[in-house]
């Protein structure tokens, strides 16, 4: 396009406001377009406000018992 020509819109573009083109949409695709994103943030909400897990117990020591003492009781 090396020419300099006017181009006009359409004149149903100029009437078609947001509101209006929603209005137009069938029923189904309105009710979509307002519960999906309802749905989408309910679910975001569930996953990421969980409490965090409990803490796993630590394991138990190993402990190494010394054999008993033998000895002679004397009075």
């Amino acid at each position: 396009m090396n020419m300099i020509t006017p181009i006009e819109p359409a004149p149903e573009a100029q009437t078609a406001t947001p509101r209006r083109r929603f209005s137009d949409r069938p029923l189904w695709q309105r009710a979509c377009a307002i519960v999906l994103p309802l749905v989408a943030v309910g679910t975001g909400v569930g996953l990421l406000d969980r409490e965090a897990p409990a803490i796993a117990a630590p394991p138990p020591p190993t402990v190494t018992v010394a054999t008993p003492l033998a000895r002679d009781v004397t009075e």
